[in-house]
């Protein structure tokens, strides 16, 4: 949200505050503040000049020569605009100025040039040169109709500011109300402060920081008539209180003091009526409406939507509503959807002479719902779903009023129509000030207290040394301020935590209650990322339809029915997909990538909630290998080793998941006297997966059950085991088998084939043409040793016979290197 300090000045002074000291102390006071821009300084260098005289330029066609007052000084200035004409006010950037060519790159420092030796004294700029907005490109045929008949022909180039008070000389950002700064809140920190959301709730607040006085809010207090706006209110849980007022624009005065300070803070200019309700919804926080009186069939209704009911909003885009949706409706139709975004059939236009100003209270929950449903996020919806005080909407129209007079010639033609079916119970409660200076940790005297507390709006009576009892404001009684806790905080922030001495609490030291989920999640987590060279990633729980589709997961799921976005419709039941995207997303950047991820899946059921199941991603890929699937397993095993659990791992045949590689896929079973409890999967992506998110190397990826790990774990029974005193022997086996043969239980059968076998590990694997299409090369090396004495040739020679014999009859293979 922008602030305007000039806006905040009419309320209270803080001109001798620098912006410097403002973001610092409203930052640790209030809110946190993202920005402050200077906006005099966009326009440095840069005044308003007349242009006396315009002279062909010597030596160019398309170049004119004009003599323009810069303020009491006469320069020379080539101009290449077509609508410039003598008498006319204009732009000038002086030299040191900063302007962009024609809109375009870059800010540019003009110094004095000679164009076409001609010298040239600063430049005459186009609205997009100087960074103003589309209006000024267009203001001399819509400001000034003697000026716009009498150069009717010309096309719209350089700003005309004929029609503006300025002498020649004065700054520009003088001249059109720009000599502000603007500070940018951060929304997030407003969320439970409804009354901050404009600038007369900041003002107060800043009145309280620097303990200045906030001058009052100057509103209507004229007369009504007895005529009256007529108003039936439908749905009053979801609407606790609806004004309402018509009256007569005769003619339109003034209102560019307005449209300046709605353009300071960013918000563009639509006509005097729907300025001033900008303005007042930025000034006091409460969202205002106009509907053209002409447009208004028969009475006013506060209503729900009728099922499937359609309106065109003034975006013009068609709506389809719900019946829990409320409307603002005429005798025909629905005008406005409450609380959202008006009608188009209603909407003000430069024509509109009758008007109904509409200064309403809705249920926050309900505005809520129906934005998100709709999927619109007005400033409207901004402000009333954070629970507005039912008691602006009286002051707002007021002020509308009284703004609206000083702008124009009006006639009031009704009195206000106000149907207030829910008025709020005032909260009062005690306070201890004793006690609120022991809870903040330092002296804090309760005539401070008081004080901050009055100028916040707070009414404060004071009972005893012990009791003061307050009254809430009904700007902060709306879910803010309920006991004497917040009223602790209201006075810690003012008096300032940066003041207050931080020192550790007296506590007893006791120790941490025994979690066997997290020290298990640590475990895990540190063996990935320390002893695997792993890194732990984290992605939404959430994927969308697309993603479904491309995994072709058959798998039900939970979808949301209000989610942030196409791409997050799905709670996740694999981790999966989020880690093949950020697979997709790094790919260019690593030759390797070899990451995990702890999170939840959630597994629709038939209660309400789906299961939340805990698991462990573990994804490889690297140009260096051709056989990631070793790698993940290798992981797989490592942990499971070091959790102390015994698995089985057991190839998985004709997987007829989209995403699988068949022949590359193996399931994990813990071994186990009671039950045979799958710990998880390991597999490769398939071609198919892969061609889909253009991924030219292969990928491995295993998934296992936390839970059942943390079900399985057990600690380490660590035994003294005696070094071998005798050497062992080692020898390479390679072999060509048909691709369909398991590696797994390969390995088990080859250690079988002799007593001194001690271990068997796959070092290499081949696939090619040269062995044919159907065929893969395996290379294992073999360990052999025996506890009580040194190995012979004959033990090596007994092994290598048995295990060729084993390789060559009951596997078919081929012995290569024989």
């Amino acid at each position: 949200m922008k602030i305007s300090r000039n806006w905040l000045q009419q309320f209270v002074d803080l001109s001798d505050i620098s912006s410097e000291e403002f973001v610092r102390l409203f930052n640790i006071r209030t809110a946190e503040i993202e920005g402050s821009e200077d906006m005099t300084k966009l326009w440095e260098h840069i005044v308003v000049g007349e242009i006396k005289t315009i002279a062909p330029h010597p030596n160019a066609d398309r170049l004119q020569v004009t003599q323009t007052d810069i303020g009491g000084k006469v320069v020379q200035i080539v101009c290449g605009a077509k609508n410039i004409y003598e008498g006319m006010k204009v732009v000038v950037a002086l030299p040191k100025a900063k302007v962009r060519w024609h809109g375009e790159g870059e800010l540019v420092e003009l110094k004095d040039a000679e164009l076409r030796g001609v010298k040239s004294f600063g430049m005459i700029c186009a609205a997009e040169e100087v960074g103003l907005s589309a209006e000024f490109r267009v203001q001399s045929a819509e400001l000034n109709s003697e000026l716009s008949t009498q150069h009717s022909e010309l096309k719209p180039g350089v700003v005309d500011l004929s029609p503006l008070k300025a002498k020649p000389g004065i700054l520009l950002a003088d001249a059109l109300g720009k000599n502000d700064t603007v500070i940018e809140i951060d929304n997030k920190s407003l969320t439970h402060r409804p009354d901050l959301w404009g600038h007369y709730g900041i003002a107060r607040e800043c009145a309280t920081i620097w303990e200045r006085k906030l001058q009052p809010l100057t509103i209507y207090k004229g007369k009504f008539p007895q005529t009256e706006v007529n108003v039936e209110v439908k749905a009053p849980e979801l609407c606790p209180r609806y004004m309402a007022v018509s009256l007569e624009v005769k003619q339109i005065t003034d209102g560019q003091g307005i449209a300046n300070m709605l353009g300071n803070i960013g918000h563009g200019s639509h006509g005097l009526i729907v300025d001033l309700t900008n303005y007042v919804m930025h000034e006091l926080g409460q969202p205002l409406h106009a509907f053209d009186a002409d447009k208004v069939k028969g009475t006013i209704s506060v209503r729900k939507a009728h099922d499937k009911e359609k309106i065109i909003t003034l975006d013009g885009v068609e709506r389809i509503l719900d019946n829990n949706m409320l409307v603002i409706a005429d005798d025909e139709k629905a005008i406005a959807i409450a609380g959202v975004v008006g009608g188009q059939g209603s909407q003000i236009t430069p024509d509109t002479k009758r008007i109904i100003l509409e200064s309403a209270n809705f249920d926050p929950t309900s505005i809520r719902t129906t934005a998100q449903k709709l999927g619109l996020r007005t400033d409207a919806v901004q402000r009333y779903e954070k629970s507005l005080d039912p008691y602006l909407s009286e002051i707002s129209l007021l002020r509308f009023l009284c703004l609206l007079k000083n702008n124009a010639d009006i006639l009031i033609t009704s009195k206000v129509t106000d149907v207030f079916s829910r008025k709020p119970k005032k909260i009062t409660f005690s306070v201890n000030p004793v006690r609120i200076a022991e809870r903040i940790g330092t002296k804090v005297s309760p005539t401070f207290m008081t004080a901050t507390l009055k100028s916040l709006g707070f009414g404060v009576t004071k009972k005893s040394k012990t009791q003061l009892v307050l009254t809430v404001p009904s700007f902060r009684a709306t879910k803010d301020i309920n006991g004497e806790a917040d009223i602790i905080e209201e006075i810690a922030r003012f008096h300032g935590y940066e003041k207050i001495q931080p020192l550790l609490p007296k506590v007893g030291l006791a120790l941490p209650v025994h979690e066997p989920w997290h020290e298990l999640e640590k475990r895990i987590k540190n063996f990935f990322a320390q002893s695997c060279r792993l890194n732990e990633v984290y992605h939404y729980s959430f994927y969308g339809d697309k993603e479904v589709r491309k995994f072709q997961l058959a798998d039900p799921h939970e979808q949301l029915q209000n989610s942030l976005s196409q791409e997050h419709t799905h709670l996740r039941v694999s981790l999966l997909p989020g880690m093949i995207e950020g697979l997709v997303k790094n790919l260019t950047e690593h030759e390797r990538i070899a990451v995990f991820e702890l999170g939840k899946v959630f597994l629709p059921q038939d209660s309400n909630l789906p299961e939340e199941r805990a698991k462990i991603g573990i994804l490889f890929s690297s140009t260096q290998t051709e056989t990631p699937f070793y790698e993940v397993k290798s992981y797989v095993e490592n942990l499971l080793q070091v959790l102390n659990i015994d698995s089985d791992v057991q190839a998985m045949e004709n997987d007829k998941r989209l995403y699988v590689q068949n022949g590359r896929a193996a399931r994990l079973t813990a071994k186990n006297k009671k039950e045979n409890k799958e710990l998880g999967e390991i597999y490769e992506l398939s071609g198919a997966i892969r061609s889909t998110y253009k991924i030219n190397q292969r990928v491995a990826y295993a998934e296992l059950d936390f839970e059942h790990i943390l079900s399985l774990e057990k600690p380490m029974e660590r035994a003294f085991r005696i070094l071998p005193k005798f050497p062992s022997k080692l020898f390479d086996v390679s072999v060509i088998l048909g691709k369909e043969v398991a590696v797994g239980p390969l390995m088990t059968e080859i250690q079988k084939r002799h007593p001194l076998i001690t271990s068997v590990d796959l070092f290499d694997t081949f696939t090619g043409e040269i062995i044919g299409k159907d065929k893969k090369a395996l290379a294992f090396k073999i360990e052999l040793q025996a506890p009580d004495r040194t190995l012979t040739d004959s033990d090596m020679h007994d092994a290598q016979k048995n295990i060729f014999d084993y390789l060559t009859r009951e596997r078919e293979g081929i012995i290569r290197g024989l």
